[in-house]
């Protein structure tokens, strides 16, 4: 498992992640969205494989109605594991 971290606007509270979380699961190597320790628009997408398309996960999330960036692939963390 692999994570990436992403800025992501407008989730507040658990009922927020949870919905940019089920948006996040129509890419096939996507196995979770938590919250990352860098801030509070700060998210990591826990994700299988050698894929990362940081900009499609973008896409995604920026359909579904949230402000979205990818800021970068982190290197080892537990959620990962």
């Amino acid at each position: 498992m692999h994570a990436y971290e992403l800025r992501i606007r407008g989730l507040d509270g658990a009922a927020g992640r949870n919905a940019a979380r089920w948006e996040l699961f129509a890419c096939p190597e996507v196995r979770d969205l938590v919250k990352g320790g860098g801030g509070r628009d700060r998210f990591l997408v826990i994700y299988e494989g050698e894929w990362d398309q940081p900009t499609v996960w973008c896409r995604v999330l920026e359909n579904a109605g949230y402000e979205a960036e990818p800021i970068g692939r982190v290197c080892q963390h537990p959620a990962a594991s």
